[in-house]
């Protein structure tokens, strides 16, 4: 799902994910243990929009300029720094 980040859709997904982890960080749950998951799962919600995983896949249709990947298939220095400023802010 993550792979979405390298895609023109990347905005939408980030968005949604941070708005569905802030709806998880408020419903409460009905025994303690329901509401730390709720809390936890809200939590790490944003964490999955921002940070994307390494596996680029080929989930566009287009394929994004600048290139999300290296030709020796690491991630490109655009990408890093991108994950690198996201975690910070969060």
């Amino acid at each position: 799902m993550s792979a979405y980040y390298y895609t023109p859709v990347r905005a939408i997904l980030v968005g949604a994910l941070v708005a569905i982890g802030f709806g998880l960080v408020v419903i409460q749950g009905r025994t303690t243990f329901e509401d730390s998951a709720l809390n936890v799962t809200g939590m790490l919600a944003p964490l999955v929009a921002v940070v994307p995983t390494s596996d680029v896949g080929r989930c566009w249709s287009v394929a994004p300029v600048p290139r999300p990947i290296e030709p020796d298939g690491s991630l490109a220095n655009w990408v890093v720094s991108n994950v690198d400023n996201n975690v910070a802010a969060l």
